[in-house]
């Protein structure tokens, strides 16, 4: 404290105008005790850093067209959803996706399955998983249909 009462007044002022830039440095997590800066990133390491950031201010409904398309996998589930589910209470969020992780993972309260000629869309269906016609049309369009469902975890030799 005594170092500035020692200063010049007019000194310890021009500290209240001194021009400082903000330079926030982004760094993501790749694997447990392991990350990296932003620029250093896959593009879908840095998309899922952005997906992660978007819903960190406001209210206003948040509209996302295909998370999953330029994102890796693992982070879908581990980031995305684990970021969007606690705050589904909180605002709304409105995804396009063909990613069953984003669909199904993050407990969607209303799922649209869409229909689309090359000129027209309409709603197939609408409501939540637990809606019959919903459940079975997410199904086919999200996991590929029941067989390729019911083959992948033998295929990968998960009970």
């Amino acid at each position: 404290m005594d170092t500035l009462r020692l200063r010049n007044l007019e000194d310890l002022l021009q500290l209240e105008i001194v021009p400082l830039q903000d330079c926030p440095e982004i760094r993501f997590e790749i694997e447990t005790g392991r990350d990296k800066p932003l620029h250093e990133l896959s593009v879908g390491q840095k998309g899922t850093v952005i997906i992660s950031l978007a819903p960190i201010e406001g209210i206003a409904p948040l509209v996302i067209d295909q998370p999953g398309e330029r994102l890796d996998t693992l982070s879908v589930h581990e980031q995305v959803v684990a970021t969007l589910r606690p705050q589904k209470d909180l605002r709304q969020f409105i995804f396009t996706t063909h990613n069953p992780n984003v669909a199904v993972g993050r407990d969607a309260e209303s799922s649209y399955v869409l229909e689309l000629t090359a000129d027209r869309g309409s709603v197939k269906s609408s409501g939540g998983i637990d809606s019959l016609e919903t459940n079975k049309l997410s199904l086919v369009h999200l996991e590929g249909g029941e067989k390729a469902f019911t083959l992948r975890p033998l295929k990968y030799g998960v009970e």
